[in-house]
């Protein structure tokens, strides 16, 4: 779980982890969960009320960073900076209030009725 909530407070502010200064890991392998694996990143940038995703880009392996173009069919992405870190607080509530032990699967996602499961 903590890996969970340490990922959320770099969806916030992505100083201080394991990727170049301003950028923020959105997707890393799903079996080790090691960046170096390889990760899908962001350049998390806050201005005027909006937070920013861009420069999407896959890293790992000392590689340096190799930018996606047009990642989902956009080059950035803005939210309403209140609303992001709003989110971001209710997520943290979330994850920390229905923690519980569930043994890793190789996976982040999956289904176990009735509930979508999270494996932070």
């Amino acid at each position: 779980m903590s890996e969970g909530l340490a990922w959320l407070d770099r969806l916030a502010d992505p100083r201080g982890g394991a990727l170049a200064p301003g950028r923020v890991g959105l997707f890393v392998c799903q079996v080790c969960g090691d960046v170096d694996c390889g990760v899908l990143s962001v350049a998390l940038e806050r201005s005027q009320g909006v937070v920013r995703w861009s420069r999407f880009g896959w890293e790992g392996q000392g590689d340096g960073i190799q930018l996606v173009d047009g990642a989902a069919g956009a080059k950035t992405f803005e939210f309403s900076e209140a609303a992001y870190d709003t989110l971001l607080r209710s997520l943290r509530t979330r994850v920390t209030a229905s923690a519980r032990e569930i043994p890793a699967a190789g996976h982040l996602w999956w289904k176990v009725d009735p509930e979508l499961v999270m494996d932070l």
